[in-house]
């Protein structure tokens, strides 16, 4: 891990390099065409069709996937290193009903009860996952599908899912849906989510979310309910700030939605450039596990997105 750390510092690093040259562009370039050439190759070997489509070619040069360095610093685990990923890739030959998924939980999502929508509520795990998302029905701001998804990762297993996603508009005012179902085949057990937001742009620069989520584990007999605030501030296109509170229930064999945990923090992001992002998160939080004492947190993330 301690290789991989230091080879992604200087990688980042040199990337980062305002003096870039234009052999570090072709780097850059090579190995984003690369990897969708792959994709594209893929794309083709699935629908049994080997002509080069620029059209579609271009829709597969959108996917995007994130290679992301977690730095995290608490009093008790001084700077913890993990090194994740997450992405989605459509293949536009399948009339973009298939999505090909990878997600690797951050160990900070876990431990802290981050909030993060790019992750499964109810994985507890840093397992890599990929997954094949197959959308039964998908508009603009609508859409069902289910998705098996196997994780690599001793003992190797698969779970299932399917869901709906539904938005509703009023103006600037936006509703959000989302429900889903769980079934995780090697462990035999279940689990449910469900979500309700609302979300009102005020302007290009700020917006507000409100956002109430439940799920629900067979395994560990509980149900958790968490309130979320946001507050987003795009300060320009390469600096965003985003203000969180979060607050969060449990129902268990102890206590009926009694106080679970609760905590605040500041996220900012820097868009290095179109390749390289930052993002320090400062953090404190009250959890019942630790006897409600205040715990500081301080993440910094580097990242890398493969895309055009």
């Amino acid at each position: 891990m301690k290789k991989v750390f230091i080879s992604f510092l200087i990688c980042f690093t040199l990337m980062a390099d305002t003096n870039t040259t234009e052999e570090d562009l072709d780097f850059r370039d090579k190995v984003t065409n690369g990897y969708h050439t792959i994709l594209n190759s893929v794309d083709c070997f699935i629908t049994n069709y080997d002509d080069v489509n620029q059209s579609n070619y271009k829709k597969i040069s959108k996917n995007k996937l994130y290679i992301i360095l977690s730095l995290k610093n608490t009093k008790d685990n001084p700077l913890q290193k993990d090194l994740h990923l997450r992405g989605s890739i459509k293949l536009p030959r399948l009339q973009d009903k298939v999505e090909i998924t990878f997600n690797k939980q951050a160990k900070e999502r876990i431990d802290n009860q981050h909030i993060d929508d790019g992750y499964e509520e109810t994985l507890k795990d840093t397992s890599l996952r990929v997954g094949l998302k197959y959308y039964a029905y998908d508009k603009p701001y609508s859409n069902a599908y289910a998705k098996l998804s196997l994780k690599f990762h001793s003992p190797i297993g698969f779970y299932a899912k399917i869901g709906v996603n539904k938005s509703y508009f009023y103006h600037k005012f936006q509703t959000i849906f989302n429900h889903a179902l769980y079934y995780y085949i090697h462990d035999k057990d279940s689990a449910a989510s469900s979500s309700v937001a609302f979300f009102l742009s005020f302007n290009d620069r700020y917006s507000i979310e409100q956002k109430n989520r439940w799920y629900w584990e067979e395994k560990d007999e509980a149900a958790v309910l968490e309130q979320i605030l946001r507050l987003y501030h795009d300060i320009n296109t390469q600096n965003k700030l985003q203000y969180q509170l979060t607050y969060a229930t449990i129902d268990d064999e102890v206590c009926s939605y009694c106080r679970n945990w609760y905590g605040a923090n500041i996220r900012f992001r820097h868009n290095v450039n179109n390749w390289l992002f930052f993002e320090i998160i400062p953090e404190v939080l009250k959890r019942r596990e630790n006897h409600f004492r205040y715990e500081k947190i301080v993440t910094a993330n580097f990242g890398i997105t493969l895309s055009k």
